[in-house]
């Protein structure tokens, strides 16, 4: 029961750092949003690896954390762009394609392969992003999807997307090297080495910016801390696949607060396209 209560407020802590995210990147470049999260977040997770016995380390342990750190560097930021860029009921579904992109990930990087179930949950999650704009279905069947993608915060998040497909089979490979929680810490560490130079080469005035609102970031960083923290324990005591499962309600909390807090259009329809990916995504979690 316990890793059930974890997994929940894991979603709900990553859908709640989305929405402050997209309420201070109105007034801060993403750039020091992305830099702040990750730095804020370094000494909860220090002080809770801090307390786990050390594990032994692989000699690969370092090339893949730092490979992994730059892609999640990169991936992170793009994520900041798009939830900045368009309404967070419309962008952060698209997350639900990283299982879609595993599929074809998993085989090349570590082996393994996807199933009927797995093929399903492919199709579920087309059709439910197809859904986003299905108001536009009378200018032809394909307008929809080619709406969706000329909207810049979807077409960021479906390229992150891809980045964590790629991602998670490195971090199945760096957690295996290590531990979970140091793997983490670790891995956090390495983003905030990649993203602080990334905000300097951006713009020196970003070191300015930063003093200014570092006191609007400490809250994105536990909020970040948290969702490491607990998915993290959670995967402790049940299966992975039923606490990424769990996790991807994130999408549905996020659609949701954008209806309350940003009255964003069109909900009803973005609701059903929502659940209609989050359902795709659990099949291929669960079954694939």
């Amino acid at each position: 029961m316990l890793w059930i209560i974890l997994s929940l407020l894991t979603a709900f802590f990553h859908s709640s750092k989305d929405l402050l995210s997209k309420r201070v990147l109105q007034g801060v470049n993403e750039y020091v949003v992305v830099f702040g999260t990750n730095l804020f977040a370094l000494p909860l997770l220090l002080y809770i690896t801090s307390l786990e016995t050390a594990p032994i380390i692989l000699p690969q342990f370092l090339t893949t954390l730092l490979l992994a750190g730059f892609i999640d560097s990169c991936g992170t930021l793009l994520y900041l762009k798009g939830i900045k860029a368009s309404d967070l009921s419309l962008s952060v579904p698209l997350m639900n394609f990283t299982p879609v992109f595993m599929l074809l990930t998993s085989p090349l990087l570590i082996g393994e392969f996807p199933n009927l179930g797995g093929i399903l949950g492919m199709l579920l999650i087309v059709i439910g992003a197809w859904t986003l704009h299905i108001h536009r279905f009378k200018e032809g069947f394909f307008v929809p999807l080619r709406a969706l993608l000329h909207e810049p915060g979807p077409r960021f998040l479906i390229f992150v997307a891809l980045l964590w497909s790629i991602n998670a089979n490195i971090h199945k490979i760096g957690i295996g090297q290590s531990s979970p929680m140091y793997y983490t810490s670790a891995l956090v560490g390495v983003r905030v080495l990649f993203l602080s130079l990334a905000m300097l080469v951006h713009s020196r005035a970003n070191v300015s910016t930063f003093l200014q609102t570092f006191p609007r970031l400490i809250p994105l960083g536990i909020l970040n801390a948290l969702v490491f923290a607990c998915q993290m324990t959670a995967m402790n005591l049940a299966l992975v696949a039923y606490v990424i499962s769990l996790k991807r309600l994130s999408v549905v909390f996020s659609v949701f607060f954008g209806a309350l807090l940003f009255q964003e259009e069109r909900m009803r329809a973005r609701v059903v396209s929502s659940l209609v990916m989050l359902l795709g995504a659990v099949i291929i979690t669960l079954v694939a």
